[in-house]
């Protein structure tokens, strides 16, 4: 029952696209990390040489994890950041949506957060493709198509959250609706055993 509940409900719909783009995102990372490598075993090859051609020099890598520079550090930070954030949170959001316990106040917060997390993270993905495009090297590094396509499934997360957003907001509205006329109805019913009470009191002061 639970699942089917689960199946039909609008937001785990999204909330599965969403965690498709997530997984798609993790694979393209320890792929970019693993031709990252070969870029910088490249770079480091050419400047190691001591007749190196000054004309076709490599492209300065973007994933570089020796002791002169930590800027594989960096790009992971910036990459990867959003993405580990995603592991508890799709964790706890499906488990919640699956168990029918997923508030919808709560999951218009999550879905503005995570929004935010990743346009944050497609407009440094725009930044370092427009640093690339301004590259002094006639080089193409291994991983440009890589962060071209990081960059747009950032944005296409984005555009999921607020789908996702949006089914939520209707969600609250409903809930709060529900509530208001929870509410009037606990008035009503106060209201009446009230006046129930009150006329219980009189007939018993006439008996008297």
């Amino acid at each position: 029952m639970a699942f089917e509940l689960y199946s039909h409900n609008r937001g785990s719909k999204i909330m599965l696209v969403i965690a498709f783009l997530v997984v798609l995102l993790w694979a393209l990372l320890l792929v970019e990390i693993g031709l990252g490598k070969k870029d910088e075993e490249k770079y480091l090859k050419y400047w190691n040489n001591p007749n190196r051609d000054t004309n076709n020099r490599p492209a300065y890598p973007d994933w570089r994890w020796g002791k002169e520079d930590y800027n594989g550090v960096e790009q992971l930070f910036s990459v990867g950041s959003v993405l580990i954030l995603e592991i508890p949170h799709l964790t706890i959001h499906h488990i919640l949506l699956y168990t029918q316990c997923m508030h919808p106040v709560g999951a218009l917060c999550t879905s503005l957060i995570m929004g935010c997390c990743w346009f944050v993270n497609g407009f440094f993905g725009v930044l370092q493709w427009l640093s690339n495009l301004e590259d002094w090297s006639n080089d193409i590094k291994s991983t440009d198509n890589l962060q071209t396509a990081n960059a747009g499934l950032s944005f296409a997360l984005v555009l999921a959250y607020w789908v996702y957003m949006g089914f939520s907001a209707s969600d609250v509205h409903k809930w709060r609706k529900e509530k208001k006329i929870l509410r009037q109805q606990a008035r009503a019913q106060a209201r009446e055993l009230e006046s129930v009470a009150v006329g219980i009191d009189e007939e018993r002061k006439n008996g008297n």
